[in-house]
């Protein structure tokens, strides 16, 4: 139970950014529609994500790329997601 609290943190930290971006650009409610459209393919999609990694970093989206596949594989990551769009 420890490890997930900190892995919450961790990623909570690490993601800080993409949310500010999402909320100050009002795409909260397209985001959490998103997050329930994307909630059960989350361990396929974080599997594809993995594999489009080492491609993102020509964009220099490889720290991106890497927090949301871990937040999608995580069992609690997109809770974790859904509870900081909701955060103010």
């Amino acid at each position: 139970m420890g490890y997930v609290i900190l892995s919450v943190m961790i990623k909570k930290r690490d993601t800080q950014t993409l949310i500010t971006t999402i909320k100050s650009r009002g795409w909260q409610d397209a985001t959490r529609s998103l997050l329930d459209i994307v909630e059960p393919i989350a361990p396929l999609l974080s599997q594809v994500l993995w594999v489009v990694q080492p491609v993102s970093s020509i964009f220099d989206a490889q720290k991106l790329v890497r927090e949301l596949a871990e937040s999608l594989d995580s069992p609690h990551g997109i809770e974790a997601l859904r509870q900081q769009l909701d955060e103010k």
